[in-house]
């Protein structure tokens, strides 16, 4: 899953760039990411395809 189609990710439309919210809660310094940026977090792989949109 890529973080622009995680439900926790508040990214801007305009620049693709935005805070993870599973990062920011757990205190990382670095919780900024990139819309492309591929999951590393509790969401990893769960509903996705590799494009990063949702499946079925």
């Amino acid at each position: 899953m890529r973080c622009k189609s995680c439900e926790k990710w508040y990214g801007a439309e305009d620049d693709d760039y935005g805070p993870c919210s599973v990062k920011h809660a757990r205190g990382d310094k670095k919780f900024i990411t990139h819309g492309e940026h591929v999951c590393d977090e509790i969401y990893k792989g769960k509903g996705s395809d590799n494009d990063g949109d949702q499946g079925s």
